[in-house]
């Protein structure tokens, strides 16, 4: 097992009702794996998944030890012990 810290901004620290969490994962956890144990999506078919950020995963921002990326670029990164992974909601305006 690993540990990480998970550090939320913006509104999500709202929906995830806290400003980071520490999280226990299994040696080899992506970053889209541990997005998906956050926040399940999409639903799976038959099936109400409780959704900590309630927020399409393709749309955040995500940084790994201060290098922040979008989701794309880390998703198969796999994390390490002691890793800081951050979760930035889009940003809007205009």
């Amino acid at each position: 097992m690993i540990n990480v810290k998970i550090r939320f901004y913006g509104y999500l620290q709202i929906r995830a009702g806290q400003m980071e969490k520490e999280a226990s994962l299994p040696e080899g956890t992506t970053v889209a794996q541990l997005l998906f144990s956050l926040n399940p999506w999409p639903d799976r078919a038959g099936s109400e998944e409780v959704r900590l950020l309630d927020i399409n995963p393709e749309n955040l921002l995500v940084g790994v030890n201060g290098i922040r990326q979008p989701l794309a670029t880390l998703a198969g990164h796999i994390l390490q012990d002691g890793d800081i992974v951050d979760l930035l909601p889009p940003l809007g305006g205009g």
